[in-house]
């Protein structure tokens, strides 16, 4: 039975399985009604004809009930699929393929409506020597914490995603360069002020940043990741824990 309305559910939608469920059951109970009073009498009467409506009147809710919790089940776990399918599962930030399927779109209404948007990547300082020193768990550990760290201090309009590695990335629409700016580094202080225990280490670390945004002649999103990517660099290169514009 369980399978059946699954099926249902899956190929015609949940209004038009609930509505399946019920004409089948009113069917098959009038069918059994009738059979038995032909059994019977050999013939149908009008307890029959009673019994053919009021077993289907009984019947049907306690179907549709099953119905209708299925697809609240099945609901549940296409979303929890969903989820899976767009976040990282180490830091619960967005993945990577979901921060270009938005940024792409942002880039796209960008260019129509002339909407400013901005791009911060962020990259942890020396990260290396985290799981060199204190081991790999440490290293999930400090990820977790700058992720979680990055979620708070988001927008709702903003996305937070894993770039690869320790880099990080966000995209904020409706930002200008100084605003950009003025968040990236307010995030570096944080991250720089911020202690995280492991394992009963106290672990600190800092965070480099590259900040560009959309400008009326870049042809593809890349431009933009470029001009970020190249930013990151040259907070590196000037001796890290800082914050770059391109």
């Amino acid at each position: 039975m369980y399978l059946t309305l699954r099926l249902l559910l899956r190929r015609l939608g949940t209004v038009r399985a609930t509505l399946a469920v019920s004409i089948l059951s009113v069917a098959i109970s009038a069918a059994i009604t009738i059979v038995i009073d032909v059994a019977l009498d050999g013939a149908v009467g009008t307890l029959g004809i009673l019994l053919a409506v009021v077993i289907p009147a009984l019947v049907s809710p306690f179907l549709s009930g099953i119905t209708i919790r299925l697809a609240y089940q099945l609901d549940e776990a296409e979303q929890r699929v969903h989820q899976l399918a767009i976040t990282d599962e180490l830091t619960g930030a967005a993945n990577r393929r979901q921060f270009f399927a938005l940024a792409g779109a942002e880039f796209e209404r960008a260019r129509r409506y002339a909407q400013p948007f901005a791009i911060v990547i962020v990259d942890l300082d020396d990260f290396k020597q985290v799981n060199d020193t204190h081991g790999h768990p440490a290293g999930d550990a400090v990820l977790r914490a700058l992720s979680e760290l990055c979620r708070k201090r988001i927008r709702v309009v903003d996305t937070f995603a894993r770039y690869g590695g320790e880099e990080f990335v966000f995209l904020m629409p409706g930002t200008g360069a100084t605003e950009a700016m003025a968040f990236a580094e307010r995030l570096r202080v944080e991250v720089a002020a911020t202690t995280i225990v492991h394992a009963g280490a106290q672990l600190q670390v800092t965070l480099s940043a590259g900040v560009s945004g959309w400008q009326a002649g870049d042809s593809d999103l890349d431009a933009l990741i470029v001009r970020a990517d190249n930013a990151l660099y040259d907070a590196k290169a000037k001796g890290k824990n800082q914050i770059e514009w391109r």
